[in-house]
């Protein structure tokens, strides 16, 4: 009935690892098998045939998205350029935070916009107005793609992707919100996501909707679910919030 591997037919493609042995065999030994992603009817509806980072299927056109990410994105230089981002970013949400003490503050939310907000100063200079708006849409985009994997729901996925053409509409219209920071040329660290990777000829337009929607979504819902989960845990434990 149960083991070290379990297989679960709850209407989603789900394996539960439930040993240490059992892991670095699925994730060191036979890596690469347990690599692809499943085929899922909603993301593959929203992302145009899962050709994004996060859906595609393991093979040499993820391999090739992955290299451009890490080497042109990932860098520690590149982490490091954007540090003083990142340092005013957090410093803000402390001040508001302190501001209202003794009320009621949705971290989850905080979180979201605070890694949001580092991603579009980073990338584009300045953040967007239509912060909300995005970060909305990413949620319920989420929520979607989340969900069951059956055929009766791609009606509801299918909504869900006029959803996901909104938010990159949000995305692709950033550098439109006056005057920038910085210009976006080739030579300007703030154009590498345009210049690097969606302008290739290679690249069709909705791939490259794709890729942006990817990209802003790893940066900011995963990222703040971390920090999310970290504070949870440290207001669990007294003894470590006090050193953080």
């Amino acid at each position: 009935m149960y083991g070290p591997l379990m297989h679960l037919q709850l209407g989603e493609v789900s394996n539960v690892v439930s040993s240490a042995e059992t892991a670095k065999e699925v994730m060191k030994t036979h890596d690469i098998l347990f690599s692809s992603r499943p085929h899922l009817l909603a993301p593959d509806i929203m992302s145009y045939g899962s050709t994004g980072t996060a859906f595609a299927p393991y093979g040499d056109y993820w391999r090739y998205l992955r290299k451009i990410c890490i080497t042109e994105l990932l860098n520690s230089k590149r982490v490091q350029l954007f540090q003083s981002i990142r340092e005013e970013e957090v410093s803000n949400l402390i001040c508001f935070i302190s501001s209202n003490a003794g009320l009621p503050i949705n971290l989850s939310e905080k979180f979201f916009s605070l890694t949001f907000g580092i991603t579009a100063t980073a990338a584009f200079g300045k953040k967007c107005k239509d912060q909300e708006a995005f970060i909305t849409l990413a949620k319920e985009n989420l929520e979607v793609a989340g969900g069951f994997s059956v055929s009766n729901v791609e009606a509801m996925t299918k909504t869900g992707k006029g959803k996901a053409d909104d938010l990159v509409d949000v995305l692709l219209n950033l550098p439109e919100h006056g005057e920038l920071e910085f210009p976006l040329t080739s030579n300007n660290i703030k154009a590498v996501i345009l210049v690097r990777i969606f302008l290739p000829a290679t690249y069709y337009v909705n791939k490259k909707s794709c890729l942006l929607y990817d990209i802003f979504i790893a940066s900011s819902e995963t990222s703040s679910t971390t920090v999310e989960w970290a504070v949870s845990e440290m207001l669990k434990s007294p003894s470590v919030m006090e050193k953080a």
